[in-house]
This record gives C-alpha cells, sequence and structure tokens, in this order.
C-alpha cells in the first residue's frame, strides 16, 4: 500500500491523518514555526481500513488539510472515501483540534490535546491526550518517546441501531459506531537522525506498526510502514513553505 502526502509541515514523519507522528499515533511536540499549510493524500489497504462504511471495509483513501492559525493549536480537517463501496456524496467528512498546552523548551515535556467535535466521520474521532520528550543521545541524534490515551467513549446522539428512548446528545461507547481508533492507551519511540531520517515503533491500542522516514533536499521526504508487522505501506510527501510577507501578515494578526 502506498500513501501520498504534499506537505508543508516541518515535521519529518507524520501519520496516516497527516499530523506529526509516528506510524498512526500522533505527537504532542510544540512547532514553534507556522510558515505551513499541511496537503496530504493517503491509502489504506481494506486489511487495515478504518472507515466501516454501511458495515463494508475497502481500500479508503484519506484526504486531510491542516493549519496553524496560532502556534499553540492547529486544526485537521480530513475527507475520507471507501474506494470500492458505492456511495452519495464527497465522502466522510472529520475536524479536529489539536492544543500544544506544554512545550519542552518551558516546561521540560511536550503535551497536547486533541478534541474531535461530533460533527460526522466518527470513525476516526479521538479525543485524547499525549505527551512526549525529545531525549539528546548526542548532537545530531536524539530520541522521542510518546505516550498517550484516547477515551475510548464519545458524546454524541447514539446509532440509530441502539434503539433508545432517549436520542439526544450522551456519552456512547466509540465501538458502537465501529470506531477503534486510538481508544486507550497507545505509545512509541522515535529516533530522530539529523533531523533527516527518522524511525519509528508504536503500538495504536490495534496494533505495533513500524515507520522509517527520511528527507532530501529539505522538501522532499519518503516514508516506509510496516503495519502489524505484516503489512508494507509506504508515504511520499513534499514540503511547501509560505512566503515571508504571508508570514509576517500572520504574525500581525496574532
Amino acid at each position: 500500500m502506498v500513501s501520498l502526502s504534499c506537505l508543508t509541515s516541518a515535521s519529518g514523519q507524520v501519520n496516516f491523518l497527516g499530523k506529526p507522528g509516528l506510524v498512526r499515533i500522533p505527537k504532542p511536540s510544540f512547532i514553534d514555526k507556522r510558515d505551513n499549510i499541511q496537503f496530504q493524500v493517503a491509502y489504506l489497504p481494506v486489511e487495515y481500513a478504518i472507515n466501516n462504511f454501511m458495515n463494508r471495509k475497502s481500500n479508503e483513501f484519506f484526504y486531510s488539510v491542516q493549519l496553524r492559525p496560532l502556534s499553540w493549536v492547529a486544526v485537521n480537517f480530513v475527507l475520507t472515501r471507501p474506494v470500492d463501496v458505492p456511495r452519495i456524496g464527497i465522502g466522510d467528512r472529520h475536524l479536529d483540534l489539536q492544543f500544544f498546552i506544554l512545550n519542552q523548551k518551558k516546561y521540560g515535556i511536550n503535551l497536547s490535546v486533541i478534541l474531535s467535535p461530533a460533527l460526522a466521520a466518527s470513525f476516526i474521532d479521538h479525543n485524547s491526550i499525549v505527551i512526549s520528550r525529545n531525549i539528546a543521545i548526542s548532537n545530531s541524534i536524539s530520541i522521542e518517546p510518546v505516550l498517550g490515551y484516547g477515551l475510548e467513549v464519545n458524546f454524541r446522539e447514539p446509532p440509530k441501531k441502539a434503539n433508545l428512548d432517549d436520542m439526544g446528545y450522551q456519552w456512547i461507547a466509540k465501538s458502537e459506531f465501529g470506531n477503534y481508533y486510538l481508544s486507550g492507551f497507545f505509545g512509541g519511540l522515535q529516533l530522530n537522525l539529523k533531523d533527516r531520517v527518522f524511525v519509528s515503533a508504536e503500538y495504536d491500542t490495534q496494533y505495533i506498526n513500524l515507520g522509517a522516514s527520511a528527507i532530501i533536499f529539505k522538501k522532499i521526504g519518503l516514508q516506509v510502514n510496516y503495519f502489524d508487522l505484516k503489512a508494507i505501506s509506504g508515504q511520499i510527501f513534499y514540503k511547501i513553505y509560505l512566503d515571508k510577507s504571508l508570514k509576517r501578515n500572520m504574525k500581525a494578526y496574532e
């Protein structure tokens, strides 16, 4: 399986939703610069598909864009389309906000909170808290342990199949919507070599995954993933940076 990404993020490795991360789990690493808008296209094979649309799993594409209106918040929008399932509309939509609460430079750890408003695509809702710390081994090598917890419930209306008398918003188990993504404790470890080569291992509450990526010419990235130690996947991403005048305008607005 292959995923193709067009990125503007300064992060060396991203997860399949376009967030700075490992393979499937996100990272809370604080990014000082806001000189990026991130676009990504990712592909997941049917064995590891997440969108159980109409109870039919399929190979699926994820289209995402990430905006950073402020240095301490990122807005992530995702559109997903199963490949082999006939459907009406442009695809299932997902929106989440990632708040960078603590950064290592000031507090010694990175900490972020991810909130997924109950809007549409509940299968990737992941209200989560994530922490990490970058540990320098040498001037060019560091490791970053990542640990997080994703709520196993969502606050939303229950599915119609539940046949509940009260159909108003309430805490509902994510599994009722076929959502098992980041449900419980997850964690991983990333090795950083000169900010150009990254090697990751993670447990995403379902699978143990491995990933490796490399940055070429500061703009092109190549990434290979090994899902559940069974399936090989890949990503290609390209960094696009905002021009200086736009960055000045963003800073003045803030």
